[in-house]
């Protein structure tokens, strides 16, 4: 099967086993009260008071690339994620073409406590990454999305913590795997990135390196129903204080709590 092919599948059997759970929940004032205070400005701010909890999203990118190594080229890609809350779900598919023919394409996979980076180049695997460290990088990758998921801030297995003045602590626990990391809010009460240690840097979905890891987000506007960030980019923190930018993308579309394929 193609990732494609796979992608679509994985997003189609998702939304069938969580619809169900969609509901029509209001965020109100009163549900923000146990929130951070950052974090309370951050929602309000954003737009979702009086609007439904967002439980799921659908997300086109445009002008996506990846940097497959901190020596390589810029490779463009055509990319698409869908994200949802109970039980946490993520998966994202990007295809490019290496050398302008070449068919290069990745599905990155969190789902019922499990990671997988599975890779294709010219139809054939060439890795296909799982295991307890990737099951650890996916879902503190799916918690540092919560800014485009604001449902996840009102789950119970999830807790926020103020550490000083815009930076908040938050931590996520899913099928026994509990990771966490630090978001940083700007004085206009956006968040800016997400930092963790609870990921770990692979060439070659065998060995692993723990190096700290940003998620950056960037040019708030409204989108869809509320303000989001609509520039995403992700960043490895290598030893030496080099920083290695692997992944940069603007949002072209968002849809949320959908009951069906896009």
């Amino acid at each position: 099967m193609s990732l494609k092919n796979l992608f679509e599948t994985e997003v189609r059997q998702a939304l069938a086993q969580y619809s169900q759970q969609l509901g029509q929940e209001t965020v109100t004032p009163e549900a923000l009260a146990p929130l951070p205070a950052a974090v309370q400005g951050y929602l309000s701010s954003c737009g979702y008071v009086g609007k439904p909890r967002i439980r799921n999203f659908f997300v086109e990118y445009d002008h996506a690339q990846i940097k497959l190594n901190p020596a390589g080229e810029w490779l463009n890609l055509r990319c698409m994620q869908f994200n949802s809350v109970a039980p946490a779900t993520r998966l994202a598919l990007m295809q490019a073409k290496m050398y302008d023919f070449v068919p290069f394409g990745a599905r990155d996979e969190y789902q019922h406590g499990q990671g997988n980076m599975l890779i294709k180049l010219a139809g054939l695997t060439i890795s296909n990454a799982r295991g307890p460290k990737m099951d650890q990088a996916a879902l503190v990758t799916f918690l540092a999305e919560a800014p485009l998921l604001p449902g996840l801030f009102f789950q119970q297995h999830t807790t926020w913590q103020a550490l000083s003045p815009g930076r908040i602590g938050a931590s996520i626990t899913d099928a026994g795997i509990t990771v966490g990391g630090a978001f940083q809010f700007n004085g206009r009460g956006e968040i800016t990135s997400f930092r963790t240690r609870d990921r770990y840097y692979s060439t070659d979905g065998k060995s692993y390196q723990n190096w700290e890891w940003s998620a950056l987000l960037d040019r708030y506007r409204p989108l869809g129903e509320c303000k989001i960030p609509t520039v995403v980019r992700a960043v490895w923190h290598m030893p030496g204080g080099h920083d290695y930018e692997y992944f940069r993308a603007s949002i072209k579309s968002i849809k949320y709590n959908l009951t069906g394929w896009p």
